[in-house]
């Protein structure tokens, strides 16, 4: 068994008994040199899984792991450049660099860095208002990857890019699939962005048939009650945990 799923199976369930967290530390430690070892190092000095937390620690480790390979230590440098616990002058660039590298290796990290990926471009982009078309394209790339792996958080916002033509063709049809996606999954605002692109689709055809605007409206309608009623569900489940 490798170490990084030995480390996962024995404190899965015991992330807070100290005693196995200190087995896990231990076992780590002590394993042969390697690259697994040194990006679960750096992961325990981290959190303090077992040991004193130690940025230095784990950025030292973290920094080996990354020239060996290993796909948990460079998500975590780009974790520590885009958090600031790296130092100062660095920012999201070099995190995105790190997640870059991450997604680009057959490791359990790849699809959190993927995520994180579709964030920071997601922030970028929000960030700069009228953001040059590399950081659409990266935003739109990392998104559709995204999606791909979590729907309920992802789809609508893959959605909202094709419909307003970000980083890829504007293709409305694409559009409704996603936001389609988004709602089947959970997500209440894929429910939403589709009753708001039918209502602009009204907006913009006001030769419709009257029986085609009837059902369409009908449509946005159940939509609304749809997102209304899942969001409600949401809040109560929050209220129930």
């Amino acid at each position: 068994m490798k170490l990084s799923d030995k480390f996962h199976e024995m404190l899965g369930g015991h992330e807070t008994d100290v005693a196995v967290r200190r087995q896990v530390a231990d076992m780590v430690i002590s394993a042969a040199d390697s690259p697994e070892r040194d990006g679960l190092l750096a992961l325990i000095y981290h959190e303090g899984i077992g040991v004193s937390s130690d940025l230095a620690a784990s950025l030292e480790y973290a920094g080996r792991a990354v020239s060996r390979g290993d796909g948990l230590g460079c998500f975590l440098l780009g974790y520590m450049y885009e958090t600031g616990e790296a130092g100062a002058g660095h920012g999201e660039d070099d995190a995105v660099h790190y997640y870059e590298r991450c997604a680009g290796l057959d490791s359990r990290w790849q699809t959190q860095a993927i995520f994180r990926l579709s964030d920071c471009c997601h922030d970028a982009f929000t960030n700069a208002g009228n953001a040059d078309e590399s950081i659409r394209r990266q935003l739109f790339k990392w998104t559709e990857l995204a999606a791909g792996r979590d729907p309920k958080k992802y789809a609508a916002r893959l959605g909202r890019l094709y419909e307003k033509g970000i980083g890829c063709v504007e293709d409305k049809e694409k559009a409704v699939d996603c936001y389609e996606d988004a709602y089947s999954h959970g997500d209440p605002s894929g429910a939403s962005s589709l009753a708001e692109l039918l209502e602009h689709c009204l907006a913009d055809n006001p030769d419709m048939s009257a029986a085609e605007r009837i059902e369409c409206e009908h449509h946005i309608k159940a939509l609304k009650e749809m997102s209304d009623s899942m969001y409600k569900e949401a809040l109560r489940d929050d209220d129930f945990h």
